[in-house]
């Protein structure tokens, strides 16, 4: 077996499993780059058209699922500074997480995220 196979299969077996019945909802969301706000923010000119989707899904009880890259973590260090500027995003997002409906996974721009220690330090 090589050294690719063994991660997927790692990946595979550690993956949750989503519960899916008939009437199951499901929203997926890639490559927002939510920033901080400034001229290289790429997620500032549509966020509130975010928001209201966002709100459609929460209150249609819709499952969130981000599909990688959902904050600018290569151009920005600090998640603080982007939960700040996007407070109701995250705030409507923690509430789907409250209700088990919220799933991420990780892209490149926020790998940072896997461990969880960007999230200690910023809340």
């Amino acid at each position: 077996m090589n050294r690719t196979w063994k991660k997927l299969e790692k990946a595979y077996k550690k993956a949750p499993c989503i519960p899916m019945k008939n009437d199951s909802r499901f929203v997926f969301m890639s490559d927002c780059h939510r920033g901080v706000g400034n001229w290289g923010d790429n997620f500032q000119p549509n966020q509130n058209l975010f928001f209201a989707a966002l709100q459609y899904y929460y209150q249609r009880k819709f499952t969130y699922i981000e599909l990688g890259d959902g904050d600018e973590l290569w151009e920005n260090r600090k998640l603080e500074e982007i939960i700040q500027v996007h407070s109701n995003q995250y705030w409507l997002m923690s509430e789907l997480y409250r209700n088990h409906r919220f799933y991420m996974i990780y892209g490149n721009h926020d790998r940072k995220k896997v461990s969880g220690a960007v999230f200690r330090k910023s809340l």
